[in-house]
């Protein structure tokens, strides 16, 4: 079973979505129902345009693992995705309460707080995720979302363009410029579109 699991993060890796999702299908009829297995699912069900689907399996991965916060992150992005902005807003805090450590979640909150227009709570949160990121590389130490590095980790792939482009554009900036301009927007979606790769 670890082997065709293995598979599906080689064909992950390589954007193969649907040729994974077949293959972690194989594992969840077997009763190889893991929450990284589910977590898997849910990726590739989002990248082959079902996000509902990828919801209700990062739903069972929760319950599946409730007192790790990465789940709940994972789970707030996909609400996120499909604009269920409160949602998202509470499955990031309590990632955030299960690993106050999480740069990722405290950005990607900021993020979800900034298409609430609390531009001053996202402000701080970016400010709190960039902190986190230094005082982890600083000290050499790792974050409990961080330990596990699934080949396609949504969150450390909107983390880091996200970072990209509040360096770009002065702290705290890029979802003002998301609102305000159209063509960043495109831009910005665009992103998530093609899988979280930046084309040059």
């Amino acid at each position: 079973m670890r082997d065709l699991h293995s598979r599906a993060l080689r064909k992950m890796k390589n954007g193969q979505y649907s040729e994974a999702l077949f293959i972690l299908d194989q594992l969840k009829v077997s009763g190889q129902e893991t929450p990284d297995i589910l977590h898997d699912l849910a990726i590739c069900h989002l990248h082959t345009g079902k996000p509902g689907v990828a919801l209700q399996l990062l739903n069972q991965a929760v319950d599946l693992q409730p007192s790790y916060g990465y789940r709940y992150a994972s789970r707030a992005y996909i609400k996120a995705w499909l604009r269920d902005f409160e949602g998202a807003s509470a499955d990031y805090r309590e990632a955030i309460r299960l690993d106050p450590s999480d740069a990722i979640s405290h950005n990607n909150l900021g993020l979800v707080e900034e298409q609430m227009g609390r531009a001053e709570s996202a402000k701080s949160l970016f400010d709190r995720a960039d902190e986190l990121q230094h005082l982890l590389k600083e000290n050499n130490i790792i974050s409990a979302s961080d330990q596990i590095d699934p080949p396609v980790n949504l969150q450390k792939q909107l983390n880091e363009e996200s970072r990209r482009l509040r360096k770009e554009n002065s702290l705290g900036a890029t979802g003002k410029k998301l609102l305000r301009s159209a063509q960043e927007r495109k831009n910005f979606f665009r992103f998530i579109i093609n899988g979280f790769k930046i084309k040059d």
